[in-house]
């Protein structure tokens, strides 16, 4: 994977394991939490607030009826629309993203990263079978591999 930095320097990255050198078979399954936050697609912005507060996501995934994902909507939208009393009551459907980025739970932890740099989202919804399975968060994969270089390091 090469990545271009802001001032437009490439880098090349790999995910490795550090005693080895053999590239980590670890799958996005494996990262990823069960705990998710959904609302309906025919829910108000202000029900989609309060769920997204009680809950402390980062991200709502809107389903529709047969709990099928049809959207996400981000903490930058939700304040966007908190600051405005005026559209709280508007239907949720007026502001949800039909398109974004999603990772197959069989997918590798150096594709789960990949989507994470280029995409630069906070959280990553998990899907199998055209259904939401989970979230990865930003954080988890950072805390990871730290982890895993503080273990090499320690171990070298």
């Amino acid at each position: 994977m090469i990545y271009q930095n802001k001032s437009g320097v490439s880098t090349y990255f790999k995910y490795t394991d550090f005693c080895s050198s053999k590239v980590i078979q670890v799958l996005a399954k494996q990262f990823m939490s069960s705990h998710f936050v959904t609302v309906s697609v025919e829910s108000t912005m202000e029900k989609g607030v309060c769920r997204f507060l009680d809950e402390n996501a980062e991200l709502l995934l809107v389903v529709d009826s047969n709990q099928d994902i049809v959207g996400i909507i981000s903490e930058a939208d939700l304040l966007a629309v908190t600051a405005d009393y005026q559209r709280r009551n508007d239907p949720i459907s007026l502001y949800i993203k039909r398109q974004y980025v999603s990772i197959h739970e069989s997918a590798p932890l150096e594709t789960v990263i990949d989507q994470f740099i280029l995409h630069r989202v906070r959280c990553l919804p998990v899907v199998s079978q055209n259904r939401i399975v989970g979230v990865i968060h930003r954080r988890d994969i950072v805390r990871h591999l730290q982890h895993q270089s503080s273990s090499a390091y320690s171990a070298g």
